[in-house]
Protein backbone atom coordinates (compact mmCIF):
# COMPACT_ATOMS: atom_id res chain seq x y z
CA UNK A 1 0.00 0.00 0.00
CA UNK A 2 2.90 2.51 1.00
CA UNK A 3 4.46 1.63 -2.58
CA UNK A 4 1.57 2.67 -4.40
CA UNK A 5 1.06 6.09 -2.12
CA UNK A 6 4.51 6.82 -3.16
CA UNK A 7 4.46 6.04 -6.83
CA UNK A 8 1.30 8.68 -6.95
CA UNK A 9 3.38 11.27 -5.04
CA UNK A 10 6.17 10.58 -7.22
CA UNK A 11 3.71 10.88 -10.15
CA UNK A 12 2.18 14.02 -8.58
CA UNK A 13 5.62 16.30 -8.46
CA UNK A 14 6.23 14.82 -11.89
CA UNK A 15 3.18 16.64 -13.15
CA UNK A 16 3.52 19.69 -11.02
CA UNK A 17 6.92 20.71 -10.44
CA UNK A 18 7.33 22.06 -14.21
CA UNK A 19 3.94 23.78 -14.10
CA UNK A 20 5.33 25.29 -10.80
CA UNK A 21 8.03 25.98 -11.95
CA UNK A 22 6.71 27.80 -15.15
CA UNK A 23 4.72 29.89 -12.47
CA UNK A 24 7.35 31.13 -10.31
CA UNK A 25 6.85 28.57 -7.44
CA UNK A 26 8.85 25.23 -5.91
CA UNK A 27 7.23 22.64 -4.83
CA UNK A 28 8.33 21.81 -1.26
CA UNK A 29 6.27 18.79 -0.41
CA UNK A 30 3.40 16.69 -2.12
CA UNK A 31 1.31 14.97 0.60
CA UNK A 32 -1.64 11.99 0.31
CA UNK A 33 -3.84 11.55 2.67
CA UNK A 34 -7.98 11.23 4.05
CA UNK A 35 -9.48 13.45 6.71
CA UNK A 36 -13.10 12.71 7.52
CA UNK A 37 -13.48 10.19 4.79
CA UNK A 38 -11.97 12.89 1.51
CA UNK A 39 -9.03 11.78 -0.48
CA UNK A 40 -7.01 15.20 -0.23
CA UNK A 41 -4.08 15.67 -2.67
CA UNK A 42 -2.25 18.36 -0.51
CA UNK A 43 0.58 20.26 -2.37
CA UNK A 44 3.25 22.91 -0.57
CA UNK A 45 4.91 25.87 -2.54
CA UNK A 46 7.67 28.63 -1.59
CA UNK A 47 8.17 31.30 -4.54
CA UNK A 48 11.24 31.06 -6.26
CA UNK A 49 11.84 34.88 -5.74
CA UNK A 50 11.74 34.48 -2.03
CA UNK A 51 8.97 36.50 -1.00
CA UNK A 52 6.59 34.90 1.53
CA UNK A 53 3.75 32.61 -0.14
CA UNK A 54 0.27 34.27 0.01
CA UNK A 55 -3.48 32.71 -0.21
CA UNK A 56 -3.16 34.48 -3.62
CA UNK A 57 -0.27 32.50 -4.50
CA UNK A 58 -2.16 28.92 -3.55
CA UNK A 59 -5.27 30.17 -5.18
CA UNK A 60 -3.75 31.31 -8.48
CA UNK A 61 -1.00 27.76 -8.46
CA UNK A 62 -4.83 26.04 -7.38
CA UNK A 63 -6.51 27.10 -10.22
CA UNK A 64 -3.48 26.19 -13.23
CA UNK A 65 -3.02 23.06 -11.43
CA UNK A 66 -6.51 21.85 -11.25
CA UNK A 67 -6.72 21.29 -15.50
CA UNK A 68 -3.56 19.79 -15.78
CA UNK A 69 -3.57 16.91 -13.26
CA UNK A 70 -7.53 16.18 -14.25
CA UNK A 71 -6.00 15.92 -17.93
CA UNK A 72 -3.18 14.01 -16.44
CA UNK A 73 -4.79 11.63 -14.13
CA UNK A 74 -2.63 11.38 -11.58
CA UNK A 75 -5.05 9.76 -8.83
CA UNK A 76 -7.89 7.60 -10.55
CA UNK A 77 -10.35 8.13 -6.73
CA UNK A 78 -11.79 11.24 -6.47
CA UNK A 79 -9.52 13.80 -4.64
CA UNK A 80 -9.63 17.72 -3.43
CA UNK A 81 -6.74 19.79 -4.08
CA UNK A 82 -4.77 21.61 -1.69
CA UNK A 83 -2.51 24.04 -2.20
CA UNK A 84 -1.04 25.70 0.54
CA UNK A 85 2.26 27.39 1.74
CA UNK A 86 4.69 25.18 4.16
CA UNK A 87 4.34 27.43 7.33
CA UNK A 88 6.98 27.52 10.14
CA UNK A 89 6.71 24.09 10.95
CA UNK A 90 7.40 23.49 6.72
CA UNK A 91 7.65 19.56 5.98
CA UNK A 92 10.71 18.20 5.08
CA UNK A 93 11.07 15.45 1.82
CA UNK A 94 14.07 16.52 -0.64
CA UNK A 95 17.45 16.24 0.10
CA UNK A 96 18.00 19.99 -0.08
CA UNK A 97 15.30 20.78 2.34
CA UNK A 98 18.02 18.76 4.88
CA UNK A 99 20.45 20.53 3.58
CA UNK A 100 18.88 24.13 3.79
CA UNK A 101 17.81 23.79 7.28
CA UNK A 102 21.00 22.41 9.11
CA UNK A 103 21.31 23.60 12.37
CA UNK A 104 17.62 23.94 12.71
CA UNK A 105 15.16 21.91 15.56
CA UNK A 106 13.50 19.17 13.22
CA UNK A 107 10.92 16.31 14.14
CA UNK A 108 11.50 12.31 12.01
CA UNK A 109 9.19 9.97 11.96
CA UNK A 110 10.70 6.58 10.45
CA UNK A 111 8.97 4.09 8.54
CA UNK A 112 10.36 1.25 10.96
CA UNK A 113 13.07 1.64 13.65
CA UNK A 114 16.19 2.73 13.08
CA UNK A 115 18.46 1.37 16.08
CA UNK A 116 16.13 1.81 18.76
CA UNK A 117 13.80 4.30 17.88
CA UNK A 118 11.34 6.18 15.21
CA UNK A 119 10.93 9.38 15.68
CA UNK A 120 13.75 12.00 16.36
CA UNK A 121 13.73 14.99 18.11
CA UNK A 122 17.06 16.97 17.69
CA UNK A 123 18.70 19.63 15.56
CA UNK A 124 19.77 19.13 11.92
CA UNK A 125 22.94 18.37 11.15
CA UNK A 126 22.99 18.08 7.64
CA UNK A 127 22.51 14.94 5.41
CA UNK A 128 25.86 12.81 4.24
CA UNK A 129 24.55 10.52 0.99
CA UNK A 130 21.83 9.32 1.46
CA UNK A 131 21.41 9.50 5.40
CA UNK A 132 20.04 12.72 7.43
CA UNK A 133 22.11 13.78 10.34
CA UNK A 134 20.83 14.73 13.35
CA UNK A 135 21.88 15.57 16.69
CA UNK A 136 19.86 13.77 19.54
CA UNK A 137 20.51 14.93 23.31
CA UNK A 138 23.94 15.55 21.93
CA UNK A 139 24.18 12.28 20.51
CA UNK A 140 24.48 11.99 16.22
CA UNK A 141 21.66 9.81 14.70
CA UNK A 142 22.25 8.76 11.21
CA UNK A 143 18.71 8.24 9.21
CA UNK A 144 18.36 6.59 6.03
CA UNK A 145 16.44 9.29 4.01
CA UNK A 146 14.47 6.21 2.35
CA UNK A 147 13.25 5.91 6.07
CA UNK A 148 11.71 9.23 6.73
CA UNK A 149 8.07 8.57 6.46
CA UNK A 150 7.55 12.47 7.71
CA UNK A 151 9.70 15.17 8.57
CA UNK A 152 9.26 18.61 9.43
CA UNK A 153 11.20 21.51 10.99
CA UNK A 154 9.74 22.10 14.90
CA UNK A 155 9.33 25.54 15.55
CA UNK A 156 6.67 25.40 17.95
Amino acid sequence: MAKAKDDVVLRFREVVEPVLADLGYDCIHVELTVENGRKIARIFIDRLDGAATSIEDCVRVTRELDPVLDVADVMSARYELEVSSPGINRPLSRKKDFERFAGKKVAVRTFEKVGDRRNFLGTLLGIDGDEIRIDVDGREMRVPIEEVSKAHLDVL
